[in-house]
């Protein structure tokens, strides 16, 4: 039960597959003089079952029916229309995997699983028709109150080849309910922290009222959304309100799901290897619940960015603290010539470098990913000897010529770009001193001002109120 004496692996690990269907002699593609060996089997009779690249379309949605050769066993996989989560793309092939498939649970322990491993084996779990097989399984250490899920990845590429992947998500599902109720090893800060991100999660609302309120100051929500700030303001109320349903989503999931059902019995599971019986003898689904916390933690750090980002807003006041602002505005003006140069050589290169090496080095397998690593050549990131490895002479000076281009003379134009700019910006606020002193006064005297009057209002508002209600009373 336990992984290096502090991971408690939390009940079963779940085997998913995923298979196309066969499609008799339509999938094969032999050349006409291999046609009729393919047709009959090499002479056995029996047309030859070829089997595509995997496709939602093309997968098989039956059950698998396996028999064990050693003892007659029958093996039953259960096909289920979704298994832990949605789907999956691959890294390397790119294929989008079903969130499907034939679906079998190992037993609990190293020794039961092995067991079921062994007679998979024997029964012909893999075949020609397999493409995907996952492995998923979760653990839990008590040394940092950290889950972690793990699932591995198996494809079975129509050439032969088995790729694997491994994907691993660590979080702490249960930090904000033992913080709140202040279970040890958390102090009160860690629950001060939950309740002020709960504080930040209610301010955001309140922001989004403010935010319609804006809107109705303009002719229409285009006019609005036509100011690069009210942009701002939008994405960092949406990206906080999505964190936020993401959260509670992941907090009820917790308080629902498996690990919360069986945490007492942990315990007495521990020896099950041993032959004890497990209570918690069940796949748990840890993976869309981690999803969910992902997604809550990425829209959140996009919120906070967001919100830093329109920080240069209000600085925008200042004419010494309006430099970056006004350096950006200026160069967007210039950048579009440099920028449609700059499209044009990478687009040209990419699609030069996808059909060179597409079918050899994944990282230009499709346009996209040529463009990608192209962008990080750019920063320097690249292997010239993989290059070299299949295109030793056009393969090197095409990436020697995009990295003249690409460096020495598009990054040249931008550089002197933002250069220039930056001067003229420099030029429109010099001679100022002591502006960023005046316009501080200045902005500490309004709030002087502001909270002033506002005292007095309140208190004259008080003070009609206490007459009107003497000259009411008897």
């Amino acid at each position: 039960r336990y992984t290096a004496m502090a991971l408690l692996a939390l009940g079963r690990v779940r085997l998913r597959q995923l298979r196309v269907r066969a499609d008799g002699g339509a999938a094969c593609r032999a050349p006409g003089f291999l046609k009729a060996f393919y047709a009959t089997h090499a002479g056995a009779g029996a047309p030859a079952r070829c089997f595509a690249r995997y496709s939602r379309a093309d997968q098989d949605a039956g059950d698998l029916a396996l028999r064990d050769p050693a003892d007659g066993a029958d093996l039953a996989l259960e096909y289920r229309a979704s298994s832990d989560g949605g789907g999956w793309v691959s890294p390397y092939s790119k294929v989008d995997y079903g969130p499907g498939g034939q679906v079998k649970d190992l037993r609990v322990g190293a020794r039961l699983a092995r067991e079921d491993l062994r007679q998979l084996r024997r029964a012909g779990f893999v075949d020609n028709a397999t493409r995907a097989v996952f492995a998923d399984m979760s653990w839990y250490n008590p040394n940092v109150d950290m889950f972690t899920h793990a699932r591995l990845a198996f494809e079975f590429l129509p050439a032969g080849k088995v790729r694997p992947t491994v994907a691993v998500d660590s979080a702490p599902l249960l930090h904000d309910q033992r913080a709140l109720k202040g279970e040890p090893p958390y102090a009160p800060r860690d629950r001060a922290a939950v309740l002020l991100e709960i504080a930040l999660y209610l301010m955001s609302f309140w922001y989004l009222v403010r935010v319609t309120e804006d809107v109705t100051d303009y002719a229409s929500l285009k006019a609005y959304l036509a100011v690069g700030w009210n942009v701002a303001d939008v994405a960092s109320v949406a990206c906080f309100v999505v964190a936020l349903v993401m959260r509670v989503v992941t907090y009820l999931k917790m308080l629902m799901g498996h690990v919360n059902t069986f945490s007492e019995d942990v315990a007495a599971d521990q020896h099950a290897d041993l032959g004890g019986a497990a209570s918690y003898d069940k796949y748990i689904r840890l993976r869309l619940t981690f999803q969910y916390y992902r997604y809550g933690r990425n829209f959140l750090a996009a919120g906070v960015l967001v919100n830093f980002v329109k920080a240069f807003k209000f600085l925008s006041v200042s004419r010494q603290l309006s430099q970056f602002t006004r350096t950006i505005y200026v160069v967007s003006a210039e950048m579009l010539n440099v920028l449609l140069i700059l499209a044009i050589v990478l687009v040209g290169f990419a699609i030069a470098f996808h059909v060179l090496l597409g079918h050899a080095i994944a990282k230009y397998r499709t346009f996209s990913d040529a463009a990608i690593t192209l962008l990080l050549v750019v920063f320097g990131d690249f292997d010239l000897e993989e290059i070299i490895a299949f295109a030793p002479l056009l393969g090197v000076a095409l990436m020697l010529t995009f990295v003249v281009i690409m460096t020495f003379i598009i990054l040249t134009m931008l550089l002197k770009i933002v250069d220039v700019s930056y001067g003229e910006v420099l030029e429109e606020i010099s001679g100022g001193e002591g502006d960023l002193a005046r316009d501080m006064r200045l902005a500490l005297y309004r709030v002087a001002y502001d909270a002033y009057w506002t005292v007095q209002i309140r208190c004259t508002l008080c003070r009609a109120r206490g007459a009107l209600a003497r000259t009411a009373g008897p």
